[in-house]
């Protein structure tokens, strides 16, 4: 099961980097799912033991691979919306042009293997 943020508290310019963010890793890895990046996943032991351990090593890529590998593995995903309350501590590094790059790269090479 995977959340997506009700009433997003983030500025409108992470509110833009969070929509197309999983707009492409929809398009590209099938999920099909509100908001790939939202912390709530809950995932079955089953799932865990049958898709390959994850690769990704950066926080970005982490739910898109979890969910990409899942969808392909033949398991659903279903939703369920979880509030969203803003930040108030930490940085958030999301809308760094050099981390967005990054991510983009690792998406695209997910996708290869995925494919």
């Amino acid at each position: 099961m995977a959340g997506y943020r009700i009433d997003r508290r983030d500025s409108p310019v992470r509110k833009l980097f969070g929509f197309g963010w999983t707009f492409l890793a929809n398009l590209l890895l099938g999920i099909g799912v509100r908001d790939v990046d939202c912390g709530f996943k809950l995932i079955r032991k089953k799932v865990i033991e049958n898709i390959p351990a994850l690769q990704s090593a950066r926080g970005g890529m982490i739910s898109p691979e979890l969910l990409g590998r899942a969808r392909k593995a033949g398991f659903k995903i279903a939703e369920v919306g979880v509030h969203h309350y803003p930040r108030k501590e930490g940085k958030q590094t999301g809308a760094n042009l050099k981390v967005i790059f990054k991510s983009f790269v690792d998406l695209g090479k997910l996708w290869w293997q995925l494919k």
